[in-house]
């Protein structure tokens, strides 16, 4: 018996001990486990925020690597493996959504009234979604799932390729038109031949973003909006919007490079390019052709000016389109700046330095608010815009409103913090452009703004006199000059 006892009692110490291991294990392997599915949450995260496509399926490549080396390791925990799945289901889920999208908008509606242009635009962004699936192939999804997928894109793509055909082999009344009317354009000013050489001379001058469209995959489709967020520059051997930049027969974008192969058809010049996982399409728009319907759909902006030589950016993804149009040529600059007789009287260089005497006067805009203006001072009747008299003096601002007893300006909480702050600079900020001068205070949220465009010059103005000098004061989140004609302030005469 005593040996029975004996022998429960041993049993009864090395299950407990067991336990009680087993307990440590899991105690020592806690705060483990809660890093490692930080660490993966982070990965996903990186994942989601990643803009370029060819990053992200590196980084869906590397989350498959470390999941696979985690099962194989000799201790694993059901929570961080589901963990990976979910994070790597995710990823593919993601990427295989934005393929999907990029396929809905290659398709086109009426293929029989699309313009050749349009056909060749679509064309060139499946074979980028092609090159997408190659790379991606079982990665991002199983066999028969990918098939099925190229074949769509195939089968959409030879319908494509047969309207190209049989449009080649017919000859084009719209374009014939269209053709005709750029041979009565006798001042265009866009050489397409040098333009295909990688000189771009015929393009100087300052341009704007006046409108983009996008599709926000919301279920409305591409949707145009007024305005740009991007500034385009062109140089005699480079054109950039900031991200992208063309130069000869190249676009660098994401510090990847793609060919471009140029079309000229209806007085357009248009060039196509595959930048790694993202398709191109460059157009040239001398003044006097329109944007048609075929190309760009039945709600292109009126603010668009056909009048005027215009350039515009398309990019997969998104279909993000912008439109620039040229404000002036390096000609009508040098009018500008001096060249003709009929100069401004505005003078910027005195205004940043505090002289006013080149815009002494009454202004008045189209609200019936007013500014004085002096050697050294202006007055407003409202300078922010929420009728707020004040006045700038050399480069200092007063809002008497917006000031304690002395003078100063008052202190007040900004947003969710105890932390008091002025509401308002005294001090303006200056920066000229070759489109005015602003001279800035910071306001907490915002910014007040004094502008100065002289004759010829419009800022970020879509209505209002060019041949006229303006000042803007406004209080905003928004450009400097980004107003309503309204808010512009003229000269009294």
């Amino acid at each position: 018996m005593k040996n029975k006892k004996f022998i429960w009692v041993i049993a009864i110490i090395v299950i407990l001990g067991g336990t009680f291991y087993i307990y440590n294990q899991k105690q020592d392997n806690g705060p483990k486990i809660e890093e490692q599915l930080r660490g993966i949450d982070k990965e996903a995260v990186a994942f989601e925020k990643e803009k370029n496509e060819s990053k992200q399926f590196k980084e869906l490549e590397k989350l498959i690597k470390e999941s696979d080396e985690y099962r194989k390791g000799t201790e694993t925990n059901k929570k961080v493996i589901k963990r990976y799945d979910d994070s790597i289901y995710q990823a593919r889920k993601l990427l295989k959504d934005k393929n999907e999208t990029t396929f809905e908008e290659s398709k086109i509606t009426n293929l029989a009234k699309a313009s050749t242009r349009n056909i060749t635009m679509k064309v060139n962004s499946l074979k980028v979604l092609s090159k997408r699936l190659e790379i991606q192939d079982v990665i991002v999804y199983d066999k028969k799932e990918l098939n099925n997928f190229k074949s769509k894109v195939t089968t959409l793509k030879k319908s494509y390729d047969k309207q190209l055909n049989k449009s080649d082999s017919e000859s084009d009344p719209k374009s014939e038109s269209t053709s005709t009317k750029v041979n009565e354009q006798p001042d265009q000013t866009m050489d397409f031949s040098k333009i295909k050489q990688g000189d771009y001379t015929s393009l100087l001058g300052n341009w704007k973003g006046v409108a983009t469209s996008a599709n926000h995959h919301d279920g409305a489709g591409d949707k145009w909006s007024v305005g740009g967020t991007h500034q385009l520059t062109v140089s005699k051997n480079q054109i950039s919007d900031g991200f992208m930049k063309f130069s000869g027969e190249h676009i660098t974008a994401n510090d990847q490079t793609g060919s471009v192969a140029f079309k000229e058809e209806g007085g357009v010049l248009t060039t196509n390019s595959s930048v790694g996982a993202t398709a191109y399409n460059l157009s040239f728009y001398p003044k006097g052709i329109e944007m048609t319907e075929s190309d760009w759909g039945p709600d292109v902006p009126t603010v668009i000016d056909n009048s005027k030589d215009r350039f515009i950016i398309r990019s997969s993804g998104s279909n993000y389109v912008q439109v620039f149009e040229r404000i002036n040529s390096s000609v009508d600059e040098q009018n500008i700046s001096g060249g003709s007789n009929d100069i401004s009287k505005m003078n910027t260089k005195q205004i940043q330095e505090g002289d006013y005497s080149s815009i002494e006067g009454e202004w008045k805009n189209g609200r019936g608010k007013k500014i004085s203006v002096t050697t050294d001072i202006m007055k407003f009747t409202d300078i922010t815009g929420f009728n707020q008299g004040g006045s700038a003096e050399g480069l200092k601002i007063d809002i008497p409103e917006m000031n304690l007893p002395d003078g100063t300006p008052k202190l007040t909480t900004y947003g969710f913090s105890d932390v008091k702050v002025k509401s308002y600079d005294q001090q303006l900020k200056v920066s000229e452009s070759k489109e005015g001068l602003s001279m800035a205070s910071r306001i907490p949220g915002s910014v007040e703004y004094v502008s100065f465009l002289p004759k010829g010059t419009m800022g970020d103005l879509q209505e209002g006199n060019r041949n006229q000098d303006k000042i803007i004061a406004v209080m905003t989140q928004n450009n400097a000059t980004s107003v309503q004609k309204s808010e512009v302030y003229y000269r009294v005469d």
